[in-house]
């Protein structure tokens, strides 16, 4: 049978169409599956970038001052001596006189640490010495002070006891006493009454009061185990 030349060009054209709209329908699913990689890549990047942002401390590195979230953050080590029996003195610097007669051993030193609350305009009250009255209380600017325990974050309240229970939220304050820390080598930089000694402690017990506190051992891991302590200037 003889096929006129217009029908193999019509057949021509339609072939061409069908391929024409197959390539077309490739490029638009491959351009979908491009952004949705694209999509996810950014999802990937953002939950990526961050985890890797988060710092960590540890004994080669063993604090930082986050300037943007005015906090600091530092390694301390557990002293299971004082999981039972009491004691005045929060924290102190683990190489200084009281390092071993605190809850917590700081890596930090006293002058970092105090440096680094100066940084955040927080001001000292310095009103105390060894001849204050027993019961004076310590002036300052407010702190919070946090703990974190594998990961968990705790107010530092729910890792001790006070006479027996854990206490309210304490009134801590940046009380100062570089000199007179330095001078006595004592490296407390946390303690649970008003001392003249401390940079920071807790205005709710004046001074001469105590010893006080204990580590709460349901909370607080076991003797020569880290955590991290958080401070950071307290609201209102």
């Amino acid at each position: 049978m003889k096929v006129s030349k217009g029908v193999f060009t019509l057949v021509a054209l339609a072939s061409i169409g069908i391929l024409a709209a197959c390539g077309n329908s490739k490029k638009e699913n491959a351009a979908s599956s491009s952004a949705k990689a694209s999509s996810s890549q950014v999802v990937k990047s953002s939950t990526t970038s961050s985890s890797s942002a988060a710092k960590k401390v540890s004994e080669k590195d063993p604090f930082y001052i986050d300037k943007e979230k005015k906090e600091i953050h530092f390694l301390a080590r557990v002293n299971g001596t004082y999981l039972t029996e009491k004691t005045i003195h929060g924290i102190s610097y683990k190489d200084a006189n009281n390092g071993t007669k605190s809850i917590l051993a700081s890596y930090m030193p006293v002058k970092d640490y105090y440096n680094a609350l100066e940084s955040f305009s927080l001001k000292p009250g310095n009103n105390l010495t060894k001849d204050s009255e027993k019961g004076s209380l310590i002036e300052g600017d407010k702190l919070k002070v946090n703990v974190i325990i594998d990961g968990k974050e705790y107010p530092i309240e729910k890792t001790v006891k006070i006479n027996g229970e854990n206490p309210a939220p304490l009134d801590f304050r940046f009380g100062g006493n570089l000199e007179t820390n330095e001078k006595s080598n004592a490296g407390c930089l946390l303690c649970y009454n008003s001392c003249p000694t401390g940079v920071s402690s807790a205005r709710d017990y004046g001074y001469k009061e105590g010893p006080i506190a204990n580590g709460d051992s349901s909370v607080l891991p076991a003797d020569g185990k880290f955590v991290e302590v958080v401070v950071s200037p307290a609201e209102g």
